[in-house]
């Protein structure tokens, strides 16, 4: 999360208010960017990353939540280490106060501007809403205690808790920030972002809820203009964790991206230490059947386009299974009737089990993920299915999925999803830290 959230907040930084002229024609994620009028450095990150870090260290030293508490370690954070991207006036407060006390006194905290949802980021790994809701409101209050600057703040560390939690597709997220914090969330943003808080939030959640991949991400949050690296750190944060957004940030960035004594091994550092504050929230059957049945209908329309489309992400014993379907599969189970019905989907929930390479092959009546044998005699339906319509079938599509995982056929393992009234077939691709499942046909006939 920290170090996406500098790597946006950096690159970024290069086009902040610059003409558009001027992102238009340098907006390629070749590298940092100088800015055409500031002196900050390229690879430099600003206050949304330094402000970000204060929030991240009273997180992980469990501080009491103050406003004096908070206010020192902003202090603290600047002091040690004074950089560029502030506010003028800012930039001069922080010169001048010594503690969180003196902060508290001096400040006026009447701002509707970013500062507060720029570093609002980290509460995203509170476990609840209620609790990344309060500790939100106490620090913005420090020094944004306007509606608007509160309200800015709680939405981007509701982003934040939404990928962080996995609590749903990415399509939804705005409509989740809705039911808990007033402000049109669900309305996309066009155009030039302005200074207010709520202007740099509802870019960042328009353009995460429209990309799938960090580098189209980042493209996307600086290619709207202005307040471009508040925008890109809020949205990078969240990204982060997100099951649907690719981790493909351009190598480049993040090795060029400042590394002294609170830079990139810093912020990796602090990182580890923040996402141990996440706790695990297993979904109850009902919760995670809804969930799947609402994504299926989310990504019908996506299935003909593609070689396969992400459904949802498990995780067991610290590996994440990712699970993905195709249109192949839309189709068999079109023609099986089984569709979206309720048997897929208590199919689909048994990819939670995961794959035990202790026990690949299913010894009868088990719900699970199980390796096909293809020396099985005599062959069945499932491996005619599989293997002579698929995976050694020149125009199947198993070539295409295979170089979308950036791995060959031949190193697909053929497996099959189990549950009491169905079987759907796919191929398993697994790495080091996680796998990926892709479904492409089902069966129904008798095991």
């Amino acid at each position: 999360m920290l170090l996406e959230l500098a790597v946006g907040d950096a690159y970024g930084a290069g086009f902040e208010y610059a003409d558009a002229a001027f992102v238009r024609r340098c907006n390629d994620l070749s590298d940092y960017v100088k800015h055409p009028r500031h002196e900050l450095r390229p690879g430099c990150y600003t206050d949304d990353t330094q402000m970000s870090l204060a929030i991240a260290e009273a997180l992980v030293a469990n501080i009491p939540w103050t406003p004096e508490n908070l206010a020192g370690k902003f202090v603290e954070v600047f002091r040690r280490d004074p950089r560029q991207g502030y506010a003028g006036g800012f930039y001069r407060f922080l010169q001048q106060v010594s503690n969180g006390a003196e902060f508290l006194e001096r400040i006026r905290p009447d701002s509707d501007k970013s500062g507060a949802a720029m570093r609002a980021a980290p509460l995203g790994v509170l476990a609840s809403v209620d609790d990344v809701l309060q500790r939100c409101e106490v620090q913005a209050r420090i020094t944004h205690d306007t509606a608007d600057g509160v309200a800015a703040a709680q939405a981007a560390a509701l982003m934040s808790h939404y990928c962080v939690y996995n609590l749903g597709p990415l399509q939804r997220v705005a409509e989740f920030i809705a039911q808990h914090v007033p402000g049109q969330w669900s309305e996309p943003w066009r155009g030039k972002v302005g200074s207010r808080g709520w202007m740099s939030v509802r870019a960042a959640i328009t353009a995460v809820q429209s990309c799938r991949s960090m580098r189209d991400l980042l493209r996307q949050c600086v290619a709207f203009c202005g307040d471009v690296d508040t925008v890109a750190a809020i949205a990078l944060a969240a990204a982060a964790h997100s099951s649907e957004v690719r981790q493909d940030l351009p190598d480049r960035l993040v090795q060029r991206l400042e590394d002294g004594t609170y830079g990139r091994s810093y912020l990796c550092e602090l990182d580890a230490r923040l996402m141990k504050l996440v706790q695990p929230v297993p979904a109850s059957d009902s919760r995670l059947l809804q969930l799947l049945e609402d994504r299926l209908a989310q990504i019908e329309p996506l299935l003909a386009a593609q070689p396969f489309v992400h459904l949802h992400t498990f995780e067991r014993d610290g590996r994440y299974l990712h699970l993905a379907l195709t249109d192949r599969l839309r189709k068999t189970c079109r023609k099986e009737g089984v569709w979206k019905s309720k048997e897929m989907v208590v199919t689909l929930k048994n990819a939670r089990y995961g794959y035990d390479e202790r026990q690949a092959r299913s010894p009868g009546g088990r719900d699970g993920l199980f390796l096909m044998d293809r020396d099985f005699r005599p062959p069945n339906a499932m491996m005619r299915k599989l293997f002579d319509r698929f995976l050694d079938h020149p125009h199947s599509g198993a070539a295409a999925i295979a170089q979308s995982l950036q791995t060959t056929v031949a190193h697909l393992k053929p497996v099959r999803l189990v549950s009491h009234h169905l079987r759907l077939l796919g191929i398993l691709h697994q790495a080091e830290t996680e796998d990926w499942l892709v479904l492409v046909e089902c069966d129904r006939s008798q095991p």
